[in-house]
């Protein structure tokens, strides 16, 4: 999913791969308005887990007071290191 994807990219070191251990998507309400915006936020970066938090959320552009909340996501994720030759 998309919100895997950007949750296990954004703070991933460089040259580190990583695979999906958990991920949990609890859809609040369709969504409504133009625009999706999202915020995450690290929960733990251990040496080979990383647990993430995002929030979704809709609304129409320019119009922050029609900001709703439309899902909540929490995934793990493994850090794949590169096997040395």
């Amino acid at each position: 999913s998309l919100v895997g994807s950007e949750m296990c990219i954004r703070d991933r070191p460089e040259g580190v791969a990583s695979a999906t251990t958990d991920l949990n998507i609890a859809f609040i309400r369709p969504p409504m308005g133009d625009r999706l915006e999202a915020e995450a936020e690290v929960l733990h970066a251990g040496k080979r887990l990383y647990r993430v938090e995002m929030s979704v959320f809709s609304m129409t552009a320019g119009e922050s007071e029609t900001r709703k909340l439309v899902a909540k996501c929490n995934a793990t994720f493994m850090l794949v290191f590169p096997e040395k030759a």
